[in-house]
């Protein structure tokens, strides 16, 4: 069992109970301890499941996805949901992603139907304008 600093058990103390518990121990071991990686995460091996929720992306989508590849080639996967775009968003995300689904539109609702189909012990809902850090593993 890893002993948290007391940053991090304050962390635990406000978010444990307004976020799902996969996608708190994500931002408690990427963001509160950043020695941390997706590799040293205490326990197990760990499979990430990267959510991208869209509509009309085309011009940032290449770049986001094309970012992510080192990570599905470690085994974590990529689930992008369209809300029902009318560019080419929808024909680039199934070319570089593991699950590509359409719902309705609205972040909420694509992020929800989004992780009723993932898997992964951690959800990482990242929308197309924003990057990781360089240095996730």
């Amino acid at each position: 069992m890893a002993v948290l600093p007391v940053r991090a058990a304050a962390a635990v103390a406000h978010c444990s109970e307004i976020l799902p518990a996969k996608t708190f121990f994500l931002l408690l071991a990427l963001s509160v301890l950043p020695e941390y990686s997706l590799r040293n995460i205490p326990g197990a091996l760990v499979m990430l499941s990267i959510i991208l929720p869209v509509l009309n992306e085309e011009a940032s989508l290449p770049d986001v996805l094309a970012r992510l590849q080192y990570l599905r080639q470690q085994g974590h996967e990529i689930i992008v949901v369209d809300g029902g775009s009318h560019d080419n968003s929808l024909m680039l995300a199934q070319q570089a992603a593991d699950k590509v689904i359409v719902s309705q539109p609205g972040r909420a609702i694509q992020m929800n139907s989004g992780a009723e189909l993932a898997p992964g012990d951690i959800l990482l809902f990242l929308h197309a304008d924003t990057r990781l850090p360089e240095d996730v593993e």
